[in-house]
């Protein structure tokens, strides 16, 4: 018996990356320091699938890929720390820095050729 998707040829191709990092440093006392901290994720995924059919005349095509980079640091000087039975904190500080982020995109494709 020869059904339709008997002769429907596919393919398909992805991937996924993955990273992620962080770190601080402190200069300083508890009373008075300054500090840096950063934050870097990057995640990508990407992937395809092409159906071929008619004796490989046509192929229709589906994709998509997602990108996530989140980055982010912030920098800043705090003293005068407080301990208020377990709640720590700072009398005074400031603290600022950039953030960046990403987002995700589609395809489709569609090809013949002439009989």
């Amino acid at each position: 018996m020869n059904l339709i998707y008997d002769k429907i040829k596919q393919h398909q191709k992805g991937d996924v990356s993955l990273a992620k990092a962080d770190g601080s440093f402190v200069l300083g006392t508890d009373n008075f320091n300054g500090y840096i901290k950063g934050n870097a994720e990057l995640l990508s995924a990407s992937g395809h699938a092409e159906f071929e059919f008619e004796n490989d005349r046509f192929a229709i095509g589906l994709g998509g890929e997602a990108t996530g980079v989140n980055v982010s640091y912030s920098a800043g000087v705090s003293f005068l720390e407080y301990d208020n039975g377990g709640d720590k904190g700072n009398l005074f500080g400031i603290q600022g820095g950039p953030k960046l982020d990403a987002g995700v995109s589609a395809n489709f494709s569609l090809s013949g050729e002439k009989a």
